[in-house]
């Protein structure tokens, strides 16, 4: 091995070394900072596992809609265009013990084929031991 060689050997060396020290350091801090920590399950209690069960806006939502069309006098099959979360004046309001606020509309031709705007507020209860929605009130609002 010439001069030149062993030069080279030492500097990739250094290289090797400084590089598996760098690694090392890395591996401390994330460890230190809990990267490579488990995640712990955490147990839910009943009352959360109901109250998770209970807030689902999306089912609200369809329920409002689907119990209150009849009385709009709307038919479900008419129905061109529905609130769907994220509209203006679409809101679904969590009130408590598995209750809703929803304010919405459906648009739907009328008796001369013209598409009109219904727009209504309904009050819904999830019934989690029946497992069914009732509908507590509903609302046609003004056009």
């Amino acid at each position: 091995m010439t001069t030149s060689d062993q030069d080279r050997a030492m500097a990739t060396g250094k290289w090797i070394a400084a590089g598996s020290v760098g690694l090392a350091v890395v591996g401390f801090m994330l460890w230190a900072m809990g990267a490579f920590t488990p995640a712990v399950p955490v147990e839910e209690t009943q009352q959360q596992a109901f109250e998770r069960q209970c807030r689902n806006k999306i089912e609200a939502l369809v329920n409002a809609e689907f119990m209150g069309t009849s009385d709009l006098g709307v038919r479900d099959e008419a129905i061109t265009n529905r609130g769907t979360l994220g509209y203006d004046g679409v809101s679904v309001q969590f009130l408590d013990n598995c209750s809703y606020k929803v304010t919405s509309f459906v648009e739907a031709p009328n008796g001369f084929g013209v598409t009109v705007r219904h727009n209504y507020t309904a009050v819904l209860i999830n019934d989690r031991e029946r497992n069914e929605w009732r509908l507590e009130s509903f609302e046609a609002l003004p056009r």
